[in-house]
């Protein structure tokens, strides 16, 4: 428990307890960049086929929803979390450096920290390195699973 609370704190308590609450990632972008060359220095067997992932994914996050069980997409997260100006800020700082991204793309990538949170980003910037993307399909917020708040 956490000093001073009558809460647990957060993290795995029991191997066996009941799952209260769960992060996912959904299929997608990123998966679709898997080649026979990178998957496995990607931790990936194979190539997978995305399309039948994305249904697994969803059918299994709504046996989750249906048990009881709270889930927090990351990709709805990272958005919420994109939507605050300081913590956008210091994500991008962060995420677009030249290690990352080449020294050429790093001004180029920066504007849209700079816009109004609702603007939308250029396509190169959604699509970035690390494959965060919204997918088209249905958002758990659509479905009515709600994200965590984020305090500013």
């Amino acid at each position: 428990m956490a000093v001073g609370s009558t809460t647990p704190a957060h993290g795995v308590h029991s191997e066996v307890g009941r799952l209260r609450k769960v992060l996912v990632c959904s299929p997608g972008l990123a998966h679709e960049r898997l080649t026979p060359t990178n998957s496995d220095d990607l931790l990936f067997d194979d190539v997978m086929w995305v399309k039948a992932a994305q249904r697994d994914h969803l059918d299994f996050v709504d046996k989750l929803t249906d048990r009881g069980v709270e889930v927090v997409e990351l990709h709805d997260l990272l958005a919420r979390t994109m939507a605050v100006p300081g913590a956008r800020t210091w994500l991008l700082d962060r995420t677009i450096v030249p290690n990352q991204v080449g020294l050429g793309l790093v001004e180029g990538a920066r504007p849209p920290r700079l816009s109004p949170p609702g603007r939308r980003a250029p396509a190169p910037v959604r699509r970035g390195a690390g494959g965060v993307v919204r997918r088209r399909g249905q958002t758990l917020r659509q479905r009515g699973t709600q994200a965590p708040s984020v305090t500013s």
